[in-house]
């Protein structure tokens, strides 16, 4: 049986030595390079991601709290995914930004234990 890729490459190869390298190092031809060369749907998405933060950054379209410091795409779960916590309503640090920026203080950030 004739396998169309391989027969594709080996063309390249005989008519075009320095395309067939070329694509070889980036592993778009068997044998060689990356074993696994960039998809175009995921590479567009994280450009069009960071527009969509550039964007958001300059105009606010998004609205108030709409720019998140490192959002976390997880194109396996469809879902995007900030680093940070829900505030605790009880705690002194991440429900008020009273103590953000203090953690030099002694005690530390005015707690004992």
């Amino acid at each position: 049986m004739v396998d169309p890729r391989r027969a594709a490459a080996e063309g390249l190869q005989r008519n075009d030595p320095a395309e067939f390298e070329r694509r070889k190092a980036e592993a778009y031809v068997d044998g060689g390079g990356d074993p696994a060369p960039a998809v175009v749907t995921f590479t567009t998405a994280i450009a069009c991601a960071a527009v969509d933060e550039l964007i958001q950054g300059l105009t606010s379209f998004r609205g108030l709290g709409g720019m998140t410091h490192k959002r976390i795409r997880r194109f396996d779960r469809v879902e995007d995914r900030a680093m940070t916590c829900r505030p605790v309503p009880s705690c002194p640090v991440c429900d008020s930004q009273a103590s953000w920026g203090r953690g030099d203080v002694n005690p530390f950030l005015g707690v004992i234990g």
